[in-house]
């Protein structure tokens, strides 16, 4: 036989997370971005509490609107990271396709064997089986169906987090000069405390000594009793 032509069965999925310090307006900018592109929110996902919360979406995007999705949904937030896969589904297409046709041949096969002469235990096991395979048809129907969606829709994940407003090195530059600051300020408390005890002192050795020079009587603390 004259070799298949098939067309080619992919699925495209790229993975985007992406952080925020302004929650409302990043969500409402999100929410946009995904209406211009015409994507479908296949699954959704909200937790934590305003400080901390998160949202993820699992979105259905056409081949053709993949790449604008992408690039607008990126730039929603502060990109942390973002990859994108692409595979080649064809193989399994065909196995399915295959095992399809070998069953519609068996089904085919046992429906012929209807008209030969048979008990009727045969004839009933022969329909339960038959209708066992018409089943099986059924089933690989509808993953067929999946594979057809395949080069149809493509999948776009994407992560919003809420983060503090407050950068994480602005906040060790703070830390650092408020440090500082305490610490200049009790060398400085240390240094005008020994200054004053140094003035005190030496403001009492010059009253002693003025005591002293007034009253020659007056001796000092180390002079002998006469």
């Amino acid at each position: 036989s004259a070799p298949q032509t098939v067309e080619q069965k992919y699925e495209r999925i790229s993975n985007i997370d992406t952080r925020t310090a302004n929650w409302d307006a990043d969500t409402t900018a999100l929410r946009t971005a995904i209406e211009s592109v015409e994507a479908l929110v296949q699954r959704e996902y909200v937790s934590g509490l305003p400080g901390g919360r998160s949202l993820t979406l699992s979105l259905g995007v056409v081949p053709l609107r993949f790449d604008e999705a992408v690039e607008r949904l990126r730039g929603v937030g502060d990109l942390v990271s973002i990859n994108s896969v692409k595979n080649d589904r064809t193989s399994d297409f065909l196995a399915l396709e295959a095992k399809r046709l070998s069953l519609e041949k068996t089904r085919d096969g046992l429906s012929a064997l209807r008209s030969a002469g048979a008990s009727l235990a045969d004839r009933m096991n022969l329909e339960t089986r038959i209708l066992e395979i018409e089943g099986q048809i059924q089933e690989l129907g509808v993953s067929l169906g999946d594979f057809s969606e395949l080069n149809s829709f493509c999948t776009v994940n994407i992560s919003l987090r809420e983060t503090s407003g407050t950068k994480l090195w602005p906040r060790l530059v703070s830390a650092f000069f408020d440090a500082l600051g305490w610490t200049v300020a009790v060398y400085v408390g240390l240094a005008v405390s020994l200054l004053a005890v140094l003035g005190i002192a030496f403001l009492a050795l010059r009253i002693y000594d003025r005591l002293k020079e007034g009253n020659p009587a007056v001796e000092g603390p180390g002079a002998a009793k006469k």
